[in-house]
């Protein structure tokens, strides 16, 4: 009733703190939802993959619930894969009305029916509820990427409840446009009146408690740091190279819906709050002197930084 002592690995599925998913020396799937008390061995259940060296599981939104691309023993490409905690499904199909096979990295898979995944072509499809749904690539749609490239937010150690807004940036040739997603259609965020003529690599997303994103600040090609408040009709509001600003931003850290701290292109340390500017370096002997990507962190509200030579800083 358990799997045998030689392991290929194990992990946390997120979804329960005791639940956990085993990958035995037979190419098998094991989970447990009681810390390895007992286990079910899902090898048994009906559709069960041969795992390869390729496999990728993402686990899932329950405590039995797995999300896996197949792969192949010389590729990162195949079916995917659900298990719902009694069968195996494969959720891959004809290229038309599902994705004929998927990339390795799954970009979502919160819940079951909240699945996003890459295919080869490439595009993105939206799984949910029993159906496939294309969403790049078409008219009014932008490209896709491969792998998960683009999503601003997406995160698979804690990803959002819902796939109904979304922030996307393509590649080539829609590099450095801003895209939203409301479930059902696509929108520019960029290129217009009283918008950013486009983004640079610099985005910051601000998110709820179930990892919604729900606004975001980005830097634009000519360094100027913008705050976005969220939704398909939100607004925009340039927060930078006014008086007593920064001029021009480099980088951001540490992202709310009411500041954030970032670096200027002669590496000062500057914080946002509630409309207002402060500086917090400006060359002085008991201040850091940061590089043009500093190690930054919060703990309890006090700032945490690495300086040009590898020193700790705090700034509380």
């Amino acid at each position: 009733g358990q799997p045998t002592a030689l392991l290929y690995g194990y992990f946390a599925n997120p979804a329960s703190p005791e639940s956990i998913i085993v990958i035995s020396s037979a190419n098998t799937i094991w989970t447990s939802t009681n810390n390895g008390s007992s286990y079910i061995d899902t090898s048994g259940s009906p559709n069960a993959p041969v795992l390869t060296s390729n496999s990728n599981i993402a686990a899932g939104s329950t405590p039995n619930a797995i999300v896996m691309n197949l792969g192949s023993n010389v590729s990162s490409i195949g079916p995917l894969y659900t298990f719902n905690g009694e069968s195996w499904a494969i959720l891959t199909g004809n290229g038309i009305t599902a994705p004929a096979s998927v990339n390795a990295s799954i970009c979502n898979y919160a819940s079951l029916n909240s699945i996003l995944v890459s295919d080869t072509t490439p595009n993105f499809w939206m799984y949910g509820h029993g159906s496939w749904t294309k969403i790049t690539g078409g008219a009014g749609q932008p490209v896709g990427s491969s792998y998960c490239n683009g999503w601003i937010g997406l995160d698979l150690n804690n990803p959002p409840t819902n796939l109904t807004s979304l922030y996307y940036t393509p590649s080539y040739p829609q590099t450095n446009i801003l895209w939203y997603y409301n479930d059902s259609s696509w929108i520019t965020l960029t290129g217009g009146e009283n918008q950013p003529s486009n983004i640079s690599t610099g985005t910051y997303p601000v998110k709820d408690q179930n990892g919604n994103v729900t606004s975001l600040y980005i830097i634009d090609s000519s360094n100027g740091l913008w705050y976005y408040s969220g939704g398909g009709s939100g607004n925009w509001s340039k927060i930078s190279g006014g008086l007593n600003q920064p001029a021009l931003v480099t980088n951001g850290f540490l992202p709310t819906a009411d500041s954030i701290a970032i670096l200027d292109t002669n590496n000062t340390l500057w914080g946002y709050n509630s409309g207002t500017w402060t500086q917090y370096t400006n060359g002085l002997s008991n201040q850091p002197t940061l590089g043009g990507v500093a190690s930054f962190n919060s703990i309890s509200s006090q700032w945490v930084v690495t300086d040009v030579n590898g020193n700790i800083w705090i700034y509380k």
